[in-house]
């Protein structure tokens, strides 16, 4: 009678032990003479418990590798000893330079002299060469010689130069330059005279004239003797006078012929806040002013606030909150920040307000767990925990948020 496999299985730890009875000992050896992997699983078993009766032998001494070691050394050395000795010979100063060069500390020393020579060849080669300065001659006399008034020969005009007085402008030129600055600011109207008197005399046509030429004319002659050198003052009296007396007399009828160009403003526009536009003659023209977009106050605030000033970012973000035009996605981001600028200020109180206006009037705010995380920050160094706790409640849905927010209610709920 032969039992299967599983049930000689559970008998085969018992087998190799002789711990079974006859019966079950009968079926099992029957079941072995047919059955190859139970006998495998069996020899496998008494290879074990064979293993494990060695455990009471003695380890190996301590000296067995030695010893093996000592008679390997003896077995080997008749071979050593049959070996021919190499003859002795003195090495060849080659020789010995390769030998020294081989070493290594000479070798590193070797390279890094090779790199520092090259190195200091190469910023040599990129050094500018130095230009001998000429030293400037500041000593030398440009005052212009006086010119004889009996002379019939024109002199040729000197080349411009910084050191030369700035020539004398005519009376057109003065009243040409006074109606063109007239509207002008006073750092500005003195900035524009300098670089009028700093230009050769141009012929002007008589439409670029003001009106008002005797005023031109007078304050051009009173500036001409001001600017004039003294030894050319006496020279040049004359042809002014008689130049202001004909820009006199003809003032009248230039004024009846052609009037001079007028600069005006025109209506402000519609648009509330905006700079009017500048409207000119057609010989004049104007740059037309832009418009500001609706978001400047947003936009200088955002700017004001990366720059860490957090005063102008509050006054900035205040002043988009009061514009109508303010858009009301902007509204949230405008007391978040001023939110944040309060926090950073430490002004915890005014920073919490905006904070709340925020969680309560703007629910979809894309930035409600940060608002929830700053104010909760905020409410703890005020020292209201249960107002934080109620804040990290909420914080916790937030997935991104959820480990900082358990970790601090962790602590709230820590003994104290």
């Amino acid at each position: 009678m032969k039992t299967d496999c599983r049930h000689c299985e559970a008998l085969l730890l018992d087998f190799s032990y002789d711990e079974i009875d006859d019966a079950d000992r009968e079926l099992v050896t029957a079941h072995l003479q047919d059955c190859a992997d139970c006998a495998a699983a069996l020899d496998a078993m008494q290879q074990v418990r064979q293993l494990a009766a060695l455990h009471h032998l003695a380890p190996p001494p301590l000296s067995m590798d030695a010893a093996i070691l000592d008679m390997a050394d003896q077995m080997l050395q008749p071979a050593k000893d049959d070996r021919p000795t190499p003859a002795t010979t003195t090495p060849s100063l080659l020789q010995k330079i390769q030998a020294a060069l081989l070493r290594p500390a000479v070798a590193t020393m070797g390279v890094a002299a090779i790199a520092a020579a090259a190195l200091l060849l190469v910023h040599r080669g990129e050094m500018p060469s130095v230009l001998p300065t000429q030293p400037i001659a500041e000593d030398i006399d440009r005052t212009p010689a006086p010119r004889s008034a009996a002379s019939d020969t024109p002199e040729r005009a000197p080349l411009a130069s910084p050191y030369d007085a700035a020539p004398e402008p005519t009376p057109a030129d003065e009243g040409a330059s006074l109606s063109m600055t007239r509207g002008m600011d006073a750092p500005h109207k003195r900035k524009q005279g300098r670089r009028l008197h700093a230009t050769p005399p141009v012929d002007q046509p008589t439409a670029a004239r003001q009106p008002s030429a005797d005023a031109s004319a007078t304050g051009g002659a009173a500036k001409r003797a001001l600017a004039m050198p003294a030894d050319n003052a006496a020279v040049r009296s004359a042809p002014i006078e008689e130049a202001a007396a004909e820009e006199t007399a003809a003032a009248p009828m230039r004024e009846m012929a052609m009037p001079a160009p007028q600069v005006g403003f025109a209506a402000p526009p519609p648009t509330q806040g905006a700079t009017p536009d500048l409207v000119a003659s057609p010989k004049v023209s104007a740059p037309r002013a832009a418009t500001p977009p609706p978001d400047t106050a947003l936009a200088s605030g955002m700017a004001a606030y990366n720059r860490g000033n957090c005063n102008a970012a509050i006054a900035d973000f205040q002043r988009a909150l009061q514009d109508a035009a303010t858009p009301s996605a902007d509204v949230p981001v405008a007391h978040h920040h001023i939110a944040r600028c309060e926090a950073r200020m430490g002004r915890c109180a005014n920073a919490t307000t905006h904070f709340n206006i925020v969680l309560q009037r703007h629910r979809h705010y894309a930035e409600r767990a940060a608002v929830l995380h700053e104010a909760a920050e905020c409410q703890r160094r005020l020292g209201n925990p249960s107002q934080e706790r109620a804040l990290l409640e909420e914080l916790r849905t937030f997935p991104a948020w959820r480990t900082r927010a358990d970790a601090r209610l962790q602590e709230l709920d820590a003994p104290r």
